[in-house]
């Protein structure tokens, strides 16, 4: 054992065992070996706090809910922009994507209000990067 092992397992045992069982399930999902354990033992998946509560956290929520709100900012960003033949194919949906469409223009007026100064910045930009481009 190194002396960062030596360093590592100290700083360990102090942490609270909430603490110490994210790094577990870190642990768990990179592989890795999860320091003052035995990389031998054999892991049952749970942990004894998660049996004596019966709750239980797992990662995977977080990536789920990132994942959901990207395909909604996505799907939204889709709507906004083939609103007009989405009516058309759809006229039910016609006066919800006007009103739809209607709030985001609204938004990006507010933005650009707020941020007159950046659309010079994105053009100065965007003209060096055709620059280099060519």
């Amino acid at each position: 054992m190194t002396a960062s092992d030596h360093v590592h397992d100290r700083v360990y045992r102090r942490l609270p065992e909430d603490i110490k069982n994210i790094l577990r399930q870190e642990a768990k999902f990179s592989g890795a070996n999860f320091p003052g354990e035995d990389p031998d033992r054999v892991d049952t998946g749970k942990s004894p706090k998660t049996e004596d509560t019966g709750s239980s956290r797992s990662g995977g929520w977080f990536r789920l809910g990132f994942a959901l709100s990207v395909f909604c900012a996505c799907l939204l960003a889709l709507v906004y922009r083939h609103g007009p033949v989405i009516s058309e194919h759809l006229p039910a949906l016609e006066a919800g994507i006007a009103s739809y469409s209607e709030i985001v223009e609204q938004g990006r007026r507010e933005i650009e209000a707020t941020f007159h100064w950046l659309p010079e910045i994105i053009d100065r930009l965007t003209r060096a990067l055709q620059g280099i481009a060519r």
